[in-house]
């Protein structure tokens, strides 16, 4: 996590643990500290028991450090963070009870190049003192000294407590984050709406002028750079697909030349057909820049009961651009016919 996220995050903790805190009397919560079988109070006197407590307030108890085993962990650099992972993993090796039987607690030392220490303070369940409360029970931590005289917290007091404080801080995490959305919300939703709205008339303006530029070019007789017939002429400059020699083959050919059968290989067009006049046909190809090199590719044979011809003829496919243009004219022709 960057530092420009983690600050506010822990700020934003912070506060809430603050809020948290006075709204539940944690601020001037009663400490006392355990001593021989009794408690005394932070002036020194005794405590008396069963102990009573305004509403609303925590007890804070000091545990007696003879009681506690304190472990000092070596941790590497950067792994400050993951200190509470480290912690759990090595408990169960250096604590002198089973992890169920405990409560502990750790402190961060101040680190150096080599590394920092973490201070692990561990004590027996059955070692924790209770204390008996006149009437409801309240909230209780234990806390314990070190031989610096370091504050460690223990991370397994009353679990009743733990959970109401981790639920108010909890809620005031989320009405902290809901004001803060609540004032900067209005700031930033200005400057996002303008930019969604700036960048669609952007678009909207270069389809406009897209459609502007198409409709003057229609205008001036450029229609056909356009249309589908370029389309078709640049496709054509390639290599025209047979489908479309087949297809302009039937609209050079009049109506009265019948074709009977029709085989394209490679560049070669050949076809056999019946017709009235068998060198109009012949001649019809010869002139198409379509076609190049037409011929008879075959004997030319009169019906017997009628005065058409079969005939046979063959003609090489053109390629290159008059080639192209002449059979998109064909074509174009064909589709409007």
């Amino acid at each position: 996590m960057t530092p420009a996220i983690r600050t506010p995050l822990i700020l934003l903790d912070r506060w809430a643990q603050t809020l948290a805190e006075a709204f539940s009397g944690q601020a001037s919560s009663m400490v006392i500290t355990a001593s021989g079988d009794g408690f005394v109070d932070k002036d020194g006197n005794a405590v008396a028991l069963p102990l009573e407590v305004r509403p609303r307030r925590t007890v804070r108890c000091e545990l007696d450090a003879e009681r506690v085993v304190f472990v000092d962990l070596p941790i590497p650099p950067g792994a400050e963070d993951h200190v509470d992972g480290i912690v759990s993993s090595k408990l169960p090796q250096v604590s002198p009870w089973k992890v169920s039987d405990v409560i502990y607690g750790h402190a961060l030392r101040p680190r150096d190049e080599a590394g920092g220490l973490v201070t692990i303070a561990i004590i027996g369940k059955a070692d924790v003192p209770s204390i008996p409360f006149r009437g409801k029970g309240v909230p209780v931590t234990y806390c314990v000294r070190t031989p610096a005289g370091d504050r460690i917290d223990f991370r397994q007091p009353a679990a009743g407590g733990r959970r109401e404080r981790a639920g108010k801080v909890t809620a005031i995490k989320a009405l902290l984050v809901l004001l803060l959305l609540l004032t900067v919300g209005p700031l930033i939703a200005g400057p996002v709406q303008s930019y969604f709205v700036n960048r669609d008339l952007s678009a909207i303006n270069r389809a406009q002028g897209a459609l502007r530029a198409r409709l003057e070019r229609q205008s001036s007789g450029e229609a056909a750079a356009d249309a589908p017939s370029r389309q078709l002429s640049d496709a054509l400059n390639r290599r025209p697909s047979r489908l479309a020699v087949v297809a302009a083959l039937a609209h050079l050919l009049p109506d009265s030349v019948h074709l009977e059968s029709l085989t394209i290989e490679g560049d070669v067009l050949g076809f056999t057909a019946i017709a009235d006049d068998a060198a109009m046909v012949l001649r019809l190809l010869a002139e198409s820049p379509v076609f190049r090199n037409a011929a008879f590719s075959g004997p030319t044979v009169r019906e017997e009961d009628s005065n058409s011809v079969r005939l046979q003829i063959s003609a090489e496919i053109a390629s290159g651009a008059d080639a192209a243009g002449a059979l998109e004219q064909l074509l174009l022709a064909e589709v409007k016919g």
